[in-house]
């Protein structure tokens, strides 16, 4: 009997696939299940939908309306894990938890060639799904598989040609200007010097390359004139015509300009790297982009986009933290001084740290304290007797003005 039904589907999606297009298998597909169906792509746009009525679920409605998934839905199903389960899943699941799980759904993931170009939904809110439901879903996303293969232009095997340069430059493929100039002219690109790359990532911590291609289609269409690749977990923006070094501040500043509204809608950071000029310099400006990116993100107090030229120290200090015990890099009058303190009530810490953090500058430090400079003097000295250091000692103050912004 079970084989019966199943003959029935596979004839409804034959008949469907030699007619052509994703409309005509929604609706033998709906005509089966009985259930409303819904397909949409990795842009989260909707290519069908059946039947086109409002249902009273939220989220079919919003997508019957909008005719695509707004970007505060993506984050939610990324939060619920729809994604990452997708993407895990080479079959049909029922999705029971989360936002839908008072209407629950089919959800299946479209792959051609292994890879994932659309998803399917199918609603059950009863939950009432049977393992013979989950079976004829696979079969359905068989038959979308089919029209995505028949239909695409062009699959990620065969990227356009801007494209492959862009990924043949970043991956460090193009080792000469010959070959620069050669690329330049087949896929018709005019590079003027002055370049930096900007990084992209969504705030959250964990990063779905699913999301990471939807994120940067979005930007292929805000900014069509802009270069930009996935790699590395990032999106990266290749910015040209960046003149000169001193027309970094007001380039940042039109650069937040543009991308604010994108950035705000799409949920993302941004790290920005130093001015260039040569492209086949490229690999350490990528790491200049994504470790302001990343200690962008470690901050909350940090713009949406972070200046690398602007955490440059705290870049050099980090990796001291994470590769070294305190022990090994503090300068012990810290903790002397800390224990005087806490014990007598003293200042001695922050007057040394102002001091040092001043450049030794007197009179900025008496300033910054609030204090006459004899009493600066006075606890300069104190802090000599405490600890026998030499503040005269280059290697000494270097030690210790690394050891406070260690700190």
């Amino acid at each position: 009997m079970i084989t019966n039904i199943i003959q029935e589907l596979y004839k409804l999606l034959f008949d469907a696939l030699s007619k052509g297009g994703f409309e005509e298998i929604t609706k033998a597909a709906y005509s089966y299940m009985k259930h409303p169906i819904v397909l949409i792509d990795v842009e989260y746009k909707v290519l069908s939908q059946v039947p086109h009525c409002p249902l009273g679920d939220p989220i079919r409605d919003t997508l019957l309306k909008e005719n695509l998934v707004p970007s505060e839905m993506i984050w939610d199903f990324d939060n619920d894990n729809y994604v990452k389960t997708n993407r895990e899943n080479n079959r049909a699941f029922l999705v029971d938890w989360g936002m839908v799980a008072n209407l629950p759904r089919i959800m299946v993931s479209v792959r051609v060639n292994g890879q994932i170009k659309g998803y399917m939904g199918i609603l059950y809110p009863d939950g009432k799904c049977a393992q013979e439901d989950l079976a004829s879903a696979d079969i359905i996303v068989q038959a979308f598989a089919m029209e995505f293969s028949r239909i695409m232009k062009f699959s990620s095997e065969l990227l356009p040609l801007q494209n492959v340069f862009l990924s043949e430059l970043f991956h460090g493929h193009i080792n000469n200007q010959n070959q620069l100039k050669e690329w330049s002219s087949h896929v018709n690109l005019t590079l003027s010097k002055g370049y930096c790359l900007l990084a992209i990532q969504p705030t959250r911590a964990t990063i779905d390359s699913v999301l990471l291609q939807y994120i940067h289609q979005q930007f292929e269409k805000k900014l069509p004139s802009v270069l930009s690749i996935v790699f590395d977990e990032c999106i990266y923006l290749l910015i040209t015509t960046v003149n000169t070094k001193s027309m970094m501040d007001s380039f940042v500043k039109a650069q937040m300009q543009m991308l604010k509204p994108i950035l705000v809608e799409l949920h993302l950071l941004a790290g920005i790297s130093d001015r260039f000029d040569n492209l086949l310099d490229l690999r350490p400006y990528l790491y200049q982009a994504k470790h302001a990116l990343t200690l962008g993100k470690l901050n909350p107090k940090c713009p949406m986009i972070s200046v690398y030229n602007n955490l440059v120290l705290e870049n050099i200090l980090s990796t001291v933290r994470t590769h070294m015990e305190p022990q090994n890099y503090m300068h012990p009058t810290l903790s002397i001084l800390e224990k005087h303190d806490n014990l007598n009530g003293t200042e001695y810490l922050t007057t040394l740290k102002t001091y040092m953090t001043s450049m030794c500058n007197s009179t900025k430090t008496s300033k910054a304290l609030n204090i006459h400079r004899n009493t600066l003097l006075y606890r300069l000295n104190r802090i000599v007797q405490l600890t026998d250091i030499n503040l005269d000692n280059q290697t000494t103050c270097a030690h210790l003005i690394l050891s406070f912004y260690l700190k």
